[in-house]
């Protein structure tokens, strides 16, 4: 997605990019267009069975991130 589509999003909530983080589960369009824009960002892929830092299988993995 354009990267107009994320400052929009930006405007509304009045926080800047590296205050927001984007869960998803299209590599390209959620992840990659988050970090286009400078998110943070997380590739929701429940079929993975990578540790990669960026990529978690549940939603429920990113509770541990913050706690």
């Amino acid at each position: 997605p354009s990267v107009d589509f994320f400052r929009s999003i930006e405007g509304t909530l009045r926080l800047s990019p590296e205050q927001l983080l984007m869960v998803g589960d299209d590599l390209q369009n959620d992840f990659g267009g988050a970090r286009s824009a400078g998110w943070h960002s997380l590739w929701l892929d429940r079929a993975s069975s990578t540790n990669a830092v960026d990529c978690i299988r549940t939603l429920g993995d990113i509770i541990p991130r913050f706690a």
